[in-house]
């Protein structure tokens, strides 16, 4: 939890992040090694990025205008990590029921269940296909060295 506010909080600040892999290792530390403690360790991790969201420190409040909107969507969408577990809860088990039951998991193609689905998947992928064609023309427009570096920044 101390991490992630450590590394909001010197973002906000104008520090830049980069990914440091030595080929010595300088820090060896421990990991969980049975189910029980690894369920523990993710719980922990979720109820305290939790916490952060709910706190002063929150990347909704705290870093807007601090730092680019997408390092704070992607601050917010980890700190969301605990409530994504009903999503995957319901993708577990719902398909599952289904298909012990018989009933099928895709609805008839001329079913009137069909419209609404096919409206908002094509809304959808207009949508990321938008924001992807942006992008891209954001990344030709910036000024680089070369085309590589353009990516990764």
């Amino acid at each position: 939890m101390e991490d992630v506010i450590t590394g909001l909080s010197i973002q906000c600040k104008g520090w830049k992040s980069a990914y440091f892999n030595p080929e010595r290792k300088a820090f060896l530390g421990l990991a969980p090694t049975t189910l029980p403690q690894v369920l523990v360790q993710h719980k922990r991790w979720s109820e305290g990025d939790f916490q952060i969201l709910l706190s002063k420190y929150s990347p909704a409040w705290y870093a807007h205008g601090r730092i680019r909107l997408g390092l704070q969507l992607g601050y917010c969408c980890y700190c969301f990590w605990a409530s994504n577990c009903f999503a995957t809860l319901y993708y577990s088990i719902v398909p599952s029921l289904f298909l012990l039951k018989g009933i099928s998991l895709f609805p008839q193609v001329f079913s009137s269940f069909v419209y609404p689905i096919s409206y908002q998947t094509c809304l959808h992928l207009i949508s990321l296909f938008r924001s992807y064609t942006i992008d891209f023309l954001l990344v030709l427009k910036r000024p680089s060295k070369n085309s590589c570096t353009s990516w990764l920044s």
